[in-house]
């Protein structure tokens, strides 16, 4: 949290917090279920559009276990509460035909009540 001073008051400038996102169960020996198929399809959305980005119940509903996952808040005194979900999926060994390594984050759209595709990376 940072705090700033308004007339010998402190009020609050900026909050954040982290932790897990918990429709992923995150597993320290993941094996890759994404191809490079799956992973082609995904459509990145930008912060002018999200609803063009791949939504994150469709990623879960297939890719249910991650190695790591963080859900992060994070809000400004002016009161705007900006959500992000990152969910980071890493094999070492992977199955032929199966990629190593995917990263996507979401944004989320309070009118949908919906996290959107708007970053993904793989190998």
């Amino acid at each position: 949290m940072t705090f700033k001073s308004k007339d010998g008051v402190y009020i609050l400038a900026h909050a954040s917090a982290d932790f897990g996102y918990d429709k992923v169960k995150e597993v320290s020996d993941y094996q890759s279920d994404w191809t490079k198929e799956d992973f082609d399809k995904l459509t990145v959305g930008t912060q002018a559009d999200l609803l063009k980005g791949t939504r994150l119940s469709d990623v879960v509903s297939n890719h249910s276990e991650a190695s790591f996952s963080t859900h992060e808040l994070t809000q400004t005194n002016e009161g705007d509460l900006t959500q992000k979900v990152s969910l980071s999926f890493y094999d070492y060994s992977p199955d032929s035909g199966k990629l190593k390594t995917v990263h996507l984050t979401f944004d989320y759209d309070k009118r949908e009540n919906e996290y959107f595709l708007t970053d993904k990376l793989g190998e």
